[in-house]
């Protein structure tokens, strides 16, 4: 069987099958066949016998710690010659489980506050309470994972700041305290939502769409240098300038101008 070693080992001290003797010598060593893969996603693969397509390599780290299967032959004290022979069903039971809860944690869900009180969406894998801010009948609101991130180190009572942040994620644009004016007039969800769509399916940014148009469009012409995408800030370059050209062509034209 092809093997290769690691540093250190002492090849000279080997077992009546020519491979090097468990017992052979004090240091620690190992050996590893040619066709497996020192990953911890592939291990887990083979032992468990599913893919891991979707789990991220921390994932698949805490999926190996909380199940407590051994992924190694060396983990499992296996001295045997049958690939992943230590490998049991309660193992690949334990594992599958592990997977469908991690799977599941991901998965978007559906908040009893109601939609996000910033963007609106409806279902998100994680929520979190807005502080500050409630129903028009009084009741607790909260943001989506997307939006709880938005508001890290915001103070979530100091309205000016949540808008500010809101209208630029809104706007597909950088945070910037040139967009204070416009934001001044930027609405939450959580205050334009109605009981009727509070619990309704919606994607983010799409309640008051006419509303939200006209800010969009006036944040990006006002500060184009501040749009994310570089289309959209050559768009709102090329439309503050048409701007700038009528309001000189609509200026007075003072009478001293050719007497001077």
């Amino acid at each position: 069987m092809p093997t290769t070693y690691q540093p250190g080992e002492v090849r000279r001290l080997r077992g009546p099958d020519g491979l090097p003797s468990f017992e052979a010598d004090e240091r620690p060593w190992s050996r590893r066949h040619v066709a497996c893969q020192p990953v911890r996603g592939w291990l887990v693969e083979q032992v468990g016998g599913f893919s891991v397509d979707g789990l991220t390599e921390a994932d698949v780290q805490a999926l190996a710690a909380a199940s407590g299967v051994p992924l190694t032959a060396e983990a499992a004290d296996y001295r045997g010659r049958t690939p992943f022979g230590w490998v049991t069903t309660a193992h690949r039971t334990a594992l599958a489980a592990e997977v469908d809860r991690i799977l599941a944690a991901r998965r978007p869900k559906r908040c009893r506050a109601g939609r996000c009180a910033l963007c609106g969406c409806g279902r998100s894998t994680r929520w979190t309470r807005l502080r500050g801010w409630a129903w028009a009948d009084g009741s607790r609101s909260a943001t989506c994972e997307a939006c709880t991130g938005l508001l890290r180190g915001v103070d979530p009572f100091d309205q000016t700041q949540v808008r500010l942040v809101a209208l630029a994620a809104m706007a597909g644009m950088r945070w910037s305290r040139m967009l204070t004016s416009t934001a001044g007039r930027m609405r939450l969800f959580v205050e334009v939502g109605t009981a009727d769509d509070r619990h309704a399916e919606a994607r983010p940014w799409v309640f008051s769409r006419e509303a939200l148009d006209v800010l969009r469009d006036e944040a990006h012409v006002s500060n184009p240098g501040l749009v994310v995408d570089p289309i959209r800030r050559r768009l709102a370059e090329a439309r503050l300038g048409r701007k700038y050209r009528a309001a000189e062509a609509a200026a007075p034209v003072d009478p001293l101008t050719a007497l001077w």
